[in-house]
């Protein structure tokens, strides 16, 4: 609830001048309101929205490693920690005996607690490979590999590239192979072809925008909610459930920008911002050499 109304309470303000700018682009068909350029204005918003959204996480929802909750763990487990951990103070309390009531309470509570971790961490081994089982009896691939990764690391991470092995000298090769990857083979045929493709289309005016192609906050709404969970996030650390638990004010935050976006014809910068993840196309990147062009 606190990430819910933390969102609702700082992006309310931002509907207003969104909606103003909104509505002179649909009256006067121009974009001289505050003279601002529209692009300049867009990109504040959604900067805006990604920094509310971010702050509202960080302030509210807790974080953890992958490997930091145990899923067997329980209530059981908790109980026999907290008598192990009692036990143990009375017995540093009373200064270390080496026998009597106090030192046996303390083994006894230390054996059981013990013993206990054991067992549920079998039993979750167990239930893991039965899991696994019927996920390839059924040839479900998706769920066999979902259950595979999610106790199992990968050993074969690539850590050296070109004989390089610093972070920031592999991303600069990396960058540098691209930018040729992406280079014109011939720069003046590139000029041309561009030059061609603008001429075409100097008249190009589309359809009219009518009613029925406005964003309405139902369908923004509906387009969220339908999301699937548990995807990776984007480059600004957003996910789906950054989305899916904030205040409705977002849907009709959003459905206003969108529609801003399509009268102005100006695309967002961060909608022009993405990574590249390269996958080793070598099985063995420990004894093999790795390079850009292997990636």
């Amino acid at each position: 609830m606190s990430y819910y109304q933390y969102i609702g309470k700082f992006l309310a303000p931002l509907l207003a001048p969104v909606a103003e700018m909104l509505s002179s682009f649909n009256e006067t068909k121009t974009h001289n309101l505050y003279q601002i350029d529209p692009s300049i204005f867009i990109d504040h918003v959604y900067n805006e929205i990604v920094t509310v959204l971010s702050n509202a996480a960080n302030a509210y929802v807790p974080n953890y490693r992958k490997d930091f909750v145990k899923f067997w763990w329980n209530k059981e487990l908790a109980a026999l920690k907290a008598d192990s951990g009692e036990s143990n103070k009375l017995y540093m309390a009373a200064g270390k005996p080496r026998s009597g009531q106090i030192f046996e309470k303390r083994r006894t509570h230390r054996i059981r607690y013990r013993k206990s971790i054991k067992d549920y961490d079998r039993m979750s081994t167990e239930m893991y490979m039965n899991e696994l089982h019927e996920a390839l009896l059924y040839k479900d691939s998706t769920n066999s590999w979902k259950s595979w990764r999610s106790k199992f690391e990968s050993p074969n991470v690539c850590k050296q590239v070109e004989s390089w092995v610093d972070v920031e000298v592999i991303v600069d090769k990396f960058c540098d192979h691209f930018v040729v990857s992406y280079t014109a083979n011939n720069v003046n045929r590139d000029v041309r072809l561009k030059g061609e493709y603008l001429a075409m289309r100097e008249n190009y005016c589309g359809f009219p925008i009518v009613d029925n192609d406005h964003f309405s906050r139902e369908i923004i709404s509906k387009t969220i909610f339908d999301m699937k969970r548990g995807k990776a996030p984007d480059i600004d650390g957003l996910t789906v459930e950054h989305l899916q638990f904030s205040h409705p004010v977002l849907s009709v935050l959003l459905s206003k920008l969108f529609m801003l976006i399509v009268l102005s014809c100006c695309v967002l910068k961060g909608f022009k911002r993405s990574y590249i993840v390269p996958i080793p196309k070598v099985k063995d990147c420990r004894t093999k050499a790795v390079s850009c062009c292997g990636l």
